[in-house]
């Protein structure tokens, strides 16, 4: 997926990540070769981030008027957006993530939220530039992360770039496989098939390759969890092509099958499927006016932000949801529920 033609920067392995971190579970089936270890309870303590590391931080906050959110503000319709740094949650502390999809929008809202919590973050993306800027404004505002631009739907990428992440911050604690992107729709009797195997690479294929490339450590180690990352556009017919949707679609079923097959390993895999987001994209293209209106279609009468889909990827990310796997949790203000 990446139109990049340089290769990322090497990152610089960082003294002391950890290995083995515990002793190997006894009580778990595991597949022929694989280790798998007690879950890791409590992240260990990390050194503060060198001082030649990129230390980045979320972008400042020109919010709304007290009790409006900023899709209130802008579409005159009132409504509250969630704040991804509001709960907290202290078992996140010390881990390690990699985003996907990380130049900006719900990527970028996710691993700025995760960096607040203390976890060491890779970004991965397509645009160098965006996603550059986002790792620099994470370590400004105190936390740790790094970036890496890697084609996700190249398994050798990917590879590489499981070594890399693990060389400098460490095991992989939680993946949230959220790259993606969307085209202008096209019907079923326009759609090629030259645009139908592009747009299953980039939405299905690209996630299941990126799980594949750390599902195995998280299965050695015993602990883990996976985030993908859907769409209503896979939960019911709409103006998405049918190609978009059908992908989308497929994206909960590779999640509910994932959770099946590791949950024994004491991996959790579920799935956000966001509808009407404001991202950048969307406050660029799409006039005030249809936004209005398209908040008006969902119950809580706004359209949601990025920062309501990482909130929720958080709370998934986080013992507080110990006992859910499988989901598919529709982060779409009501319009959408089941």
């Amino acid at each position: 997926m990446s139109d990049e033609k340089n290769p990322p920067a090497q990152p610089t392995p960082r003294p002391g990540a950890p290995g083995q971190r515990d002793e190997p579970r006894r009580d778990a089936p595991r597949p022929e070769g694989a280790q798998p270890h007690e879950p890791r309870r409590d992240g260990p303590q990390r050194d503060e981030p060198r001082p030649d590391a990129p230390r980045r931080h979320g972008p400042p906050h020109d919010g709304p008027e007290p009790g409006q959110s900023a899709s209130a503000r802008d579409t005159g319709v009132p409504g509250r957006a969630a704040e991804p740094g509001s709960a907290v949650y202290p078992d996140l502390a010390g881990k390690v993530a990699v985003v996907t999809g990380a130049s900006r929008g719900i990527g970028a809202e996710t691993a700025r939220a995760l960096a607040a919590q203390g976890v060491a973050v890779c970004l991965v993306g397509r645009d160098r530039a965006a996603l550059f800027s986002v790792v620099d404004e994470i370590g400004r505002g105190g936390g740790t992360a790094t970036g890496a631009v890697t084609d996700v739907t190249d398994a050798r990428a990917l590879a590489a770039l499981a070594h890399r992440v693990t060389d400098e911050l460490g095991p992989v604690d939680v993946l949230a496989a959220f790259a993606g992107g969307r085209s202008a729709p096209l019907s079923a009797l326009e759609m090629t098939e030259e645009r139908w195997r592009r747009t299953l690479d980039t939405e299905l294929t690209s996630a299941f390759l990126t799980v594949r490339t750390f599902l195995p450590g998280m299965v050695e180690r015993g602990s883990g969890v996976v985030l993908t990352l859907s769409s209503s556009a896979g939960r019911r017919p709409g103006t998405p092509d049918i190609a978009y949707g059908a992908a989308h679609a497929g994206l909960s079923m590779l999640t509910g099958q994932l959770a099946a097959e590791v949950g024994p390993y004491g991996v959790r895999v579920n799935c956000l499927a966001p509808s009407s987001i404001r991202t950048e994209k969307v406050r660029r293209d799409m006039p005030p006016e249809e936004q209005h209106r398209t908040a008006l279609r969902h119950p809580l009468r706004r359209m949601g932000e990025p920062g309501d889909v990482a909130s929720t990827a958080l709370f998934l990310a986080s013992d507080a949801a110990s006992w859910l796997t499988g989901l598919t949790v529709d982060v779409a203000g009501g319009r959408i529920t089941g």
